[in-house]
């Protein structure tokens, strides 16, 4: 390998880390008015998940609220449903995360949900779903999916969410047992998506989770009174 391409080579984790804190950087700071401050609210991301993609996606959501300036607290659902102190009304802005497999959400987030639904109904309130159909090749494929998703969760949650994100996931292969890693290649053939099971695959797009981070941010922002 030649010298100039083994530095490239030994830079890239260190360029990568760089470019990932400047992208949440900037995607916080975007939302700076000049000449006017913003008053952040407290939010709780309570987060479900099986292979752990769906973790990693509520940790960068937590990192890009934080930035911004954000009171977040960030808590696994089965963590959540043993916590006797949990206040749900000391919260400006609820997230919710969980995947979808063979149609089913999580028990835990299910039943957090139904536990809490009257105080979650009285709150702001979001949803993120991480799942394999948002990544699939076919447009008509994924938008008929993501159809039969909505339904599906719609009747699984105790509580009405009009903002629901469905973010692409990951194939997870090495961590699925026997059943579950046959029925996710058969899926994943028909998304039109890698079917070689010695290794994980993520589809998951960064930037959506960004986006999706900066409206939650710009929707709960209270401009501070100006003052003279």
């Amino acid at each position: 390998m030649p010298c100039s391409s083994a530095l490239a080579h030994e830079a890239s984790p260190r360029a990568t880390a760089i470019l990932r804190i400047a992208a949440i950087y900037y995607a916080s700071a975007s939302l700076v008015c000049t000449g006017r401050g913003i008053t952040m609210k407290r939010v709780l991301i309570t987060y479900a998940t099986r292979e752990g993609q769906t973790e990693k996606v509520a940790n960068r959501i937590r990192e890009l609220l934080s930035t911004a300036g954000a009171n977040v607290t960030l808590i696994n659902a089965t963590d959540a449903l043993k916590r006797q102190d949990l206040d749900l009304d000391s919260f400006d802005l609820l997230v919710f995360g969980a995947s979808i497999h063979a149609g089913s959400l999580e028990k835990e987030i299910v039943r957090f949900i139904e536990r809490h639904a009257q105080q979650i109904a009285a709150r702001d309130r979001s949803f993120f779903l991480v799942l394999l159909s948002a990544a699939a090749e076919d447009p008509e494929m994924r938008e008929k999916w993501l159809g039969e998703v909505h339904e599906k969760f719609d009747g699984q949650v105790a509580v009405r969410f009009a903002d629901l994100e469905m973010v692409a996931g990951a194939l997870a292969y090495t961590k699925y047992a026997f059943p579950v890693r046959w029925l996710m290649k058969r899926i994943a053939k028909q998304a039109g998506h890698s079917t070689d099971t010695s290794r994980d695959h993520e589809f998951t797009n960064w930037d959506q989770v960004t986006r999706y981070a900066q409206r939650l941010l710009r929707e709960q922002a209270e401009p501070e009174a100006e003052t003279e």
